[in-house]
């Protein structure tokens, strides 16, 4: 398994979803450390259990359960589809399995770390299922080791995909060959040839990014054959599949089938071509004013009823609508953002294309929106999304966002009070923001290198985007892991991005030290100095202000780190 960002989500946080949704399930991971001794206690002294969001695969959630001294440990997570594939980490151990609503139960036996490839068991839901899928999925490895799959050079999307096909087809045949699989549960085969079956099309889809091609028109259609051999592959029981190139409306989500949704809408992104007009109709946003602008006169709303249904607007129809539209503003033009691209996508793909890639408009906004407009958005989108479990999962996502919402108000409220620009304030936990918008890039590097002078710095250069706000949660862990006071860490944002958002972001990746804000001379400034050719970007200071390491180590690199360890604290 690859572990990218995590979240790390309180049951409480879970709990609080107390609105008009669908509550979903919960799953609990109950089990014990057999043999556990004091040593490996030391050593590992957690069970970690991660799932995947379906509109945001790349950010693993993930819970953690502290073992008891006997060697039990218990955890909760919520379940949005009823079959989620999760994966369960304890020391040296990695292993997927298959969470439902109900009770797993995991026994893993201390002594077997070292000796067996399966030093675990699995009781409760799903039990027969995982204690399987744990002896293939080592078998698979290994397989694999010995029989890697063949190469290709086309660049040729047709011809990759029936090299993709080829390798999906070995490694299913594997699976039924072996002994033990011969009478397979459904749900095991389901779960092994869906798992094979999304990791081609993810790559697929990753192949045509590199590319730059479209879907080729043959891999939208399924011919009669095609089609039989598919549904042969989910065994007798089985159900028919989506074209090779659309999504699917399966219940049961694997990290792959995430993984292939996320690259299908990276792809719809990249290659999707604009309409040609880039305006709503006027039917639309008479609807819009209808539905977001409060106390609208009745001869208007009538009006506005008449446009929405079809009717003709004329000049002073127009002004109207204008000055309506100005009431509300800030909300219709959020709003008037997510139509624009959910009309281009409800062009050019079919309903459940369309469905994700709507569904997806919030995540792709994430950080460089403000609450504010993720609540128009969400509030706005939702009710337009036909698949529950999109629902579900945006309302996960926007709950674990607002989360911060009150510490957010707090943190305007205190630099409200400072001089616009011109201010370095105390946030509390540690974090401080700072701008010096007056100031040039030269003054301001010098005013930093003063303000931290006496002990080694580590310095952090970020975008508001999601490999920025990734670097600030490693930077978190890095800072958690270290002694108290030996380093200074300071975190400097691009200059893109507004003042309002660059705060919410500090503020929810709760990283503990000096967050300044560039202007775009300052930017340009720094760029230059440090010799930045990639964002995030670090270096670090001696006690001095002098540079150690230009092109630092970026905070998740640990090899590097211990490798400077001793040059940065020798002095």
């Amino acid at each position: 398994m690859k572990f990218r960002w995590y979240f790390f989500l309180t049951l409480g946080l879970f709990l609080s979803i107390q609105n008009s949704y669908a509550q979903t399930d919960t799953l609990v991971v109950r089990g014990k450390i057999e043999n556990l001794t004091a040593r490996l206690y030391r050593q590992a002294s957690e069970v970690v259990v991660a799932l995947v969001n379906i509109l945001q695969p790349n950010h693993e959630i993930i819970r953690a359960a502290p073992l008891q001294p006997n060697g039990s440990f218990e955890l909760k997570m919520p379940l949005i589809y009823p079959k989620e594939e999760c994966y369960l980490t304890y020391n040296n151990v990695v292993m997927p399995f298959l969470g439902s609503k109900g009770i797993v139960e995991v026994t893993i036996y201390a002594d077997s770390l070292a000796k067996s490839d399966i030093p675990l068991r699995f009781a409760g839901v799903n039990a027969e299922v995982n204690n399987l899928h744990a002896q293939f999925y080592v078998q698979r490895k290994k397989w694999l080791t010995a029989n890697p799959a063949a190469t290709t050079n086309t660049t040729d999307p047709s011809k990759y995909w029936q090299h993709l096909d080829t390798e999906s087809n070995r490694q299913i045949a594997f699976f039924r060959a072996l002994p033990a699989f011969t009478k397979a549960p459904p749900l095991l085969e389901e779960w092994v040839v869906s798992s094979i079956e999304n990791t081609a099309k993810a790559q697929l889809y990753s192949f045509l990014q590199k590319t730059e091609q479209r879907v080729p028109n043959s891999l939208w259609v399924i011919s009669p054959s095609n089609a039989e051999q598919r549904t042969n592959r989910m065994g007798a029981n089985g159900k028919p599949t989506a074209t090779v190139a659309d999504l699917d409306q399966s219940s049961l989500l694997t990290f792959a089938r995430a993984d292939f949704f996320q690259q299908f809408s990276a792809h719809a992104q990249l290659m999707t071509p604009g309409l040609s007009v880039s305006t709503l109709p006027v039917t639309k946003v008479a609807s819009m004013i209808l539905a977001y602008v409060p106390d609208i006169a009745p001869e208007d709303k009538t009006k506005l009823q008449e446009i929405s249904l079809g009717g003709s607007a004329k000049t002073r129809d127009l002004t109207m609508l204008n000055n309506l539209f100005s009431k509300k503003r800030d909300t219709l033009e959020s709003i008037n953002t997510f139509e624009l691209e959910n009309r281009k996508y409800s062009f050019y793909f079919g309903d459940m294309g369309a469905d994700y890639l709507n569904a997806t408009f919030y995540v792709r906004h994430l950080y460089t929106a403000s609450i504010f407009n993720k609540k128009v958005w969400y509030q706005h989108i939702r009710p337009t999304l036909t698949s529950p479990y999109y629902q579900k999962s945006l309302d996960e996502l926007h709950h674990i966002e607002c989360s911060d919402s009150t510490i957010i108000r707090e943190a305007n409220d205190i630099v409200g009070l400072q001089t616009q620009g011109n201010y370095e304030a105390e946030l509390g936990n540690g974090i401080t923001l700072y701008q010096k918008i007056y100031m040039s890039g030269r003054d301001f590097w010098e005013e930093i290198k003063r303000k931290v002078r006496g002990k080694p710095t580590y310095l952090l250069f970020w975008t508001n985007d999601e490999y920025g706000m990734r670097a600030l949660a490693e930077a978190r862990q890095l800072e958690a892991s270290l002694p108290k006071g030996q380093l200074n860490f300071v975190y400097l944002a691009e200059y893109k991005e507004g003042a309002n958002v660059w705060l919410e972001n500090v503020v929810k990746s709760k990283t503990r030290g000096l967050h300044g804000k560039l202007t775009q001379y300052q930017n340009g400034f720094l760029e230059a100095e440090w010799e930045i050719t990639q964002a995030p970007c670090a270096v670090i200071l001696d006690a001095q202000g002098k540079y150690l390491k230009r092109n630092a180590p970026l905070p998740s690199d640990r090899e590097e780190w211990s490798k400077i360890w001793p040059k940065i604290f020798k002095k």
